[in-house]
């Protein structure tokens, strides 16, 4: 910000003196220089005067100068300014809207001679004030008796110089370049013309072929560029101060997501960032607390998946190595038969507990993936697929009825989904309905109608059903709901799985852009409907 200030400034200030400057310095340092020429010309021939004389000769400055002036009093100055105007060359100025509105020059002890408004003269009416100051000079040397000479001319001018504190010269009408000629040609009485980087001003003399040059004219110049100078150091301090406040700002909102970062490195997952101070980090502050739930989430996650792992695999391995230890010590055919039934039931509570927690852990990676499995979906004959599976369930469960139900016009047996997750969602949810089934089981199948046609497949059984208020928690993972009278909800594991079940079949839908929901069926038990979209 400070080099583009910088730069900013270096070039306002290179186009103001390639395009404004030529024409201010001509007009507005020539009005300055001259005027204060003039003043102290005028104070000087006030200062030698007896009080008659004086008043004589300020009447005729004023006829002869027409100009704003006035003999004031130095007690109405400050003490900086009349230590200004004391100074050699001294005298004090004062600005309205950037240009010089006011000029003084000392007169006496207790006097000073002030110039002015002269901030709203227009470039013609300047010239013309100037005019007025050299016809002041052209009177002193006209009217001159002291001069016999070349070098009489000479030590007048160098005199006037003196006291004028501006140079003045007399030079020959042929030394001069054509802009002040083409100027006086146009009808201007003064004409200002440059010579390198210095102005100066010139008037052809009444009655001789000689011009009276004043310059350089160069204080407005040095009071420019030191107004300049003075005005850069006060906007790069605004900048400065104006970005330090903005670095400070802004870097103390970082820094609270950076102690947040810290807090989660040191094991604090609760940590967030309070997005409503975060001004300009809002949008990592908000990002940056999505990414801290999603880990906190995946940490507590994985601990619980822990703990139910170790807690279900304990049962069955006791169980294992309990019916182990029998079988060293019996003899008995039969006894032998029934502890190694023990063995391989045991065995198969393992297995169904690392199947279920190896669907839920691949459900898991390909949700945070945001991706569907390898597999492409396909339309899969719902019941011709699950017939082998159906199978299996009626041989486990020989005292429990399947019924198949189509409905719809026209029948709809067709499913558009992956096979593998298809397969898995309703073998999920037939291991539910087989555990908590008194006499029968429903597979509903339909076509569901509205802005996004799907499939609707629904398993149904007559068991207890799960409660309206439970409905939800039981798609979250490791949470269960047990046919206990006494106790209907347990947000915990059981001898009979990890309660993953729900939750592998929610995310199975999500990834197909469909939905799941829990009702109370016909049957009286819990129903659990699944919407397969169609393409």
């Amino acid at each position: 910000m400070a080099l583009v200030f910088i730069a900013g400034r270096w070039t306002f200030y290179r186009l103001l003196e390639g395009q404004v400057f030529s024409d201010r310095q001509r007009v507005v340092a020539g009005l300055t220089d001259v005027y204060l020429s003039g003043l102290r010309i005028v104070a000087q021939e006030l200062a030698i005067e007896n009080e008659k004389q004086r008043e004589r000769r300020w009447e005729i400055a004023k006829e002869e100068l027409d100009s704003p002036i006035e003999i004031r009093l130095l007690e109405e100055l400050s003490s900086k300014e009349r230590t200004q105007l004391s100074q050699p060359n001294g005298f004090i100025y004062t600005y309205r809207n950037e240009f010089i509105d006011y000029l003084g020059v000392q007169l006496d002890t207790e006097h000073y001679l002030r110039l002015g408004p002269i901030a709203d003269k227009t470039s013609e009416g300047i010239e013309d004030k100037v005019f007025e100051w050299l016809r002041v000079l052209e009177r002193k040397i006209t009217s001159s008796s002291d001069i016999q000479s070349t070098s009489d001319i000479e030590a007048l001018l160098s005199r006037i110089s003196s006291d004028s504190r501006v140079p003045v010269r007399l030079i020959a009408q042929g030394s001069l370049p054509s802009d002040p000629m083409q100027q006086i040609a146009s009808g201007k009485r003064a004409a200002f013309y440059r010579l390198g980087n210095d102005y100066y001003v010139a008037m052809p003399l009444k009655g001789r072929d000689d011009w009276i040059s004043l310059g350089p004219l160069t204080k407005v110049k040095v009071v420019a560029e030191r107004t300049l100078t003075r005005a850069m150091l006060i906007w790069f301090s605004i900048v400065m101060g104006s970005a330090a406040w903005l670095v400070y700002n802004v870097s103390s909102k970082f820094r609270r997501i950076e102690l947040a970062a810290r807090k989660i490195s040191e094991g604090d997952f609760d940590s967030r960032v309070d997005e409503s101070i975060a001004g300009e980090s809002k949008v990592l502050a908000s990002a940056f607390n999505v990414m801290a739930t999603n880990t906190e989430q995946s940490i507590r996650s994985k601990k619980e998946l822990l703990q139910a792992i170790s807690h279900e695999l304990r049962t069955p391995l006791s169980r294992l190595r309990f019916a182990v230890e029998l079988l060293d010590v019996s003899t008995e055919p039969e006894v032998k038969q029934s502890r190694m039934m023990v063995v391989r039931q045991s065995i198969d509570n393992l297995d169904d507990i690392v199947g279920e927690v190896l669907d839920y852990v691949q459900n898991e990676s390909v949700q945070s993936l945001g991706q569907m499995p390898v597999t492409s979906r396909e339309w899969i004959e719902i019941r011709l697929g699950l017939v082998p599976m159906i199978k299996v369930f009626e041989l486990e469960h020989p005292h429990l009825k399947f019924e198949w139900v189509f409905t719809g016009s026209p029948i709809c047996t067709d499913v558009y989904a992956d096979r593998i997750p298809f397969h898995r969602v309703v073998r999920n949810l037939l291991s539910n309905a087989v555990r908590y089934a008194k006499t029968t089981v429903r597979i509903h199948v339909y076509r569901s109608a509205g802005e996004q046609p799907a499939v609707c497949v629904e398993v149904e059984d007559d068991g207890p059903g799960i409660p309206k208020e439970n409905r939800s928690e039981v798609l979250a993972p490791f949470v269960r709901i047990e046919p206990d009278p006494r106790r209907e909800v347990r947000s915990t594991v059981t001898t009979t799985g990890l309660g993953l079940g729900l939750a592998i079949v929610d995310r199975s839908l999500k990834q197909h852009s469909g939905t799941v929901s829990i009702h109370r069926g016909e049957l009286g038990g819990c129903l659990v409907r699944t919407s397969w979209p169609i393409p």
